[in-house]
């Protein structure tokens, strides 16, 4: 299936059952650690972010600076008492303005426990002073509150403000 730009509830709702279902036909495949970050985003976050209404390809032809979602956008975050860029994978935007950072894993990786992608995510959510964060590898969606400084030895669950299940995608 060609995934679109959503513009209703019944377009993303339609569209998400099919993504749901593939997901779910393949989990034993897509679990196993060769399955890749890159390949998880292609086959899955992309067409969830468009589910959604986001314009990842830029079908749209914005600008660079009107893009609503900007892939590996160069952030500048502070590591050991200096800043360095870093890449979120993907950046979405309205206006222009920054709304806040996924970052996609591969769905071998438990990221509702392993503490390193979820810190990450915080990481660039507060570098960049916005609100929220999202963790995801597909298998689950999750929410990070970035309004307060992360921290190494934080546990996964740290400021988790919500997780989805990705059957839960459609409620």
């Amino acid at each position: 299936m060609a995934y679109k730009i959503c513009g209703n509830i019944d377009e993303c709702s339609n569209q998400l059952k099919v993504l749901i279902d593939a997901f779910s036909n393949g989990y034993d495949d897509y679990e196993k650690a060769a399955y890749s970050e890159a390949q998880v985003r292609i086959d899955f976050l992309n067409p969830l972010l468009k589910c959604f209404g986001w314009d990842v390809d830029n079908e749209s032809r914005k600008t660079q600076l009107f893009r609503e979602v900007i892939q590996e956008e160069s952030i500048d975050v502070e590591e050991e008492n200096k800043i360095t860029k870093k890449n979120p994978d993907f950046t979405l935007k309205q206006f222009g303005q920054r709304s806040l950072f996924v970052e996609a894993k591969k769905v071998s990786i438990d990221i509702t426990t392993v503490k390193a992608p979820a810190f990450q995510t915080r990481r660039y959510g507060w570098s960049a002073n916005l609100p929220f964060s999202v963790l995801t590898n597909f298998e689950h969606l999750v929410f990070y509150d970035c309004t307060v400084r992360p921290e190494l030895e934080d546990l996964a669950s740290h400021n988790r403000y919500k997780t989805f299940h990705y059957t839960d995608f459609i409620e």
